[in-house]
């Protein structure tokens, strides 16, 4: 268990982020304390040492949930080996595809007059993200959708009390888990057993991009619980999403 513990790591690193508050405010015109700050998952590994990446986004203050899609470009590197926050250390920043090894280099850069400061995403009041409708409501639209009718009733028999279920030649009991969410076991056929399990093991969402989050995260679900809420890409850290 190599990962630190998420309240006390967001409170340490939001501590250290404070030090460089007055040139966050200058890069996103945001405080940086309005700002949400997560980062790379699963972490890296640079020899022996643990190294994170978190990256600053707007939250919406609308009623669309389009916050990773409000990056502001600047992100912070961390070594955070260890489960004791005094061996913690800032590592470097990164912006405009500019690497800044400490504070002081980083603030240093901002103040020199030809400093090129990237166009602002826009947000949190946004509304370019939402998937309300746009246009003309399409023709019939707002008539009742279709529904699927059994004449005869099931076409299947379910025992709820065994999780027991038959369906044509087919039978078997159905189990569920937090962790990888919906599994058969016994699958039969024709009274046969062709399966002794049946179920998702680990799901990734692999993501990409050209900053060290995007590039450096690739979500394994079974952490979060394949049977939990859709995939929000803010997952981390869990207690302030």
């Amino acid at each position: 268990m190599y990962a630190a513990d998420d309240d006390l790591l967001y409170t340490w690193a939001l501590d250290k982020i404070s030090e460089v508050a007055d040139v966050v405010l200058f890069l996103t015109n945001q405080t940086y304390d309005s700002l949400d700050w997560w980062g790379i998952d699963p972490l890296w590994h640079e020899g022996d040492r643990t190294v994170q990446w978190w990256g600053a986004f707007s939250i919406p203050t609308n009623v669309f949930d389009g916050e990773t899609l409000l990056p502001q470009g600047v992100y912070i590197k961390m070594d955070t080996t260890g489960r004791n926050p005094d061996d913690w250390r800032v590592v470097g920043w990164l912006y405009n595809d500019i690497y800044y090894t400490d504070n002081e280099s980083f603030r240093k850069a901002t103040k020199v007059a030809d400093f090129e400061v990237a166009d602002l995403n826009l947000g949190p009041s946004e509304t370019w993200f939402g998937t309300d409708r746009v246009g003309d409501e399409l023709p019939l639209d707002s008539k009742v959708p279709p529904v699927a009718v059994q004449p005869e009733g099931r076409r299947f028999k379910v025992d709820e009390a065994a999780k027991f279920v038959e369906w044509m030649d087919f039978s078997f009991y159905i189990s569920f888990t937090r962790d990888t969410g919906l599994r058969l076991f016994n699958v039969k056929y024709k009274g046969e057993r062709i399966i002794y399990e049946l179920g998702l093991m680990e799901a990734i969402a692999h993501y990409a991009g050209n900053d060290p989050v995007q590039s450096g995260t690739g979500y394994l679900d079974t952490y979060y619980g394949v049977s939990c809420a859709p995939r929000r890409a803010i997952v981390w850290p869990p207690p302030r999403m």
